[in-house]
């Protein structure tokens, strides 16, 4: 049955008066017929994804009926690798600069760098963020631990204690923050342990009477070659049989 109309419209030519009662109802039956026809049929099951592939640059999706779809070219980022060079510009996101001595660095920022003779500056920023981020290469404060043990009683008078050999270029920092010196048996009395690069005294460490940690004096950073000397001297005016068992931790810096 077609649906009746009382007006002219989209739906096309209407009665021109009212409908009848059963003109009204045959309008709603013939609803009610779609509807109960909808629910019997029921809800088409989904055809879901089966499988993604790809090819090259390329992905294919085949669904569950085993339609493909596809196959879809997937952008690619055009990277470009370039050695840093003063007074040139750089894009974020496609360019990675080559930087002699430093490593491979991201670029971060649109930058256009400064001229000669500015060097390169791996912390540079721009409005309060970096402009570079490393991704290869020697971390530019990388940590280079030393730890020097040294069983049973010291010896005085000034003879050595103990020594390292550097085989990375190093730097010891002002105050040796974070080094540690410790004798697992105390001294009776003040003791002092001096540090050496070489044959230049650097600093020294004070041990208190009956205290196990040590205090450091290290007035400036010391920066040590390959082969350069670390050597640990007892202090020529002191000498206790005592004291024993003396473990030294540095923490230093690759250079």
């Amino acid at each position: 049955m077609a649906i009746l109309y009382v007006t002219d419209g989209a739906w096309g030519t209407g009665t021109g008066a009212p409908l009848s009662a059963a003109q009204v109802d045959g309008n709603f039956h013939d609803h009610e017929q779609r509807i109960v026809a909808l629910e019997t049929a029921g809800v088409p099951e989904a055809n879901g994804i089966k499988d993604i592939t790809s090819d090259g640059t390329s992905l294919t999706v085949i669904l569950d009926d085993d339609t493909e779809l596809g196959p879809f070219v997937m952008p690619t980022p055009q990277l470009r690798f370039v050695q840093w060079a003063n007074d040139t510009d750089y894009s974020a996101g496609t360019d990675f600069v080559i930087v002699d001595g430093f490593g491979v660095f991201k670029v971060l920022q649109d930058v256009h760098t400064p001229t000669v003779p500015t060097a390169f500056d791996p912390d540079a920023t721009s409005g309060g963020n970096p402009i570079y981020q490393q991704i290869y290469g020697t971390p530019q404060a990388l940590q280079y631990d030393i730890e020097i043990q040294v069983l049973g009683a010291l010896p005085g008078n000034g003879a050595v204690i103990a020594q390292h050999i550097c085989v990375r270029a190093m730097r010891l920092p002002l105050n040796l923050d974070g080094s540690l010196a410790y004798l697992r048996t105390p001294a009776d009395a003040a003791l002092t342990i001096v540090l050496m690069k070489n044959a230049t005294e650097i600093g020294t460490i004070d041990f208190a009477a009956g205290e196990n940690f040590g205090a450091f004096t290290f007035s400036a950073a010391v920066d040590f070659a390959i082969a350069d000397l670390l050597t640990v001297l007892a202090d020529v005016d002191d000498a206790d049989a005592t004291a024993a068992n003396l473990t030294l931790a540095f923490i230093a810096q690759r250079i």
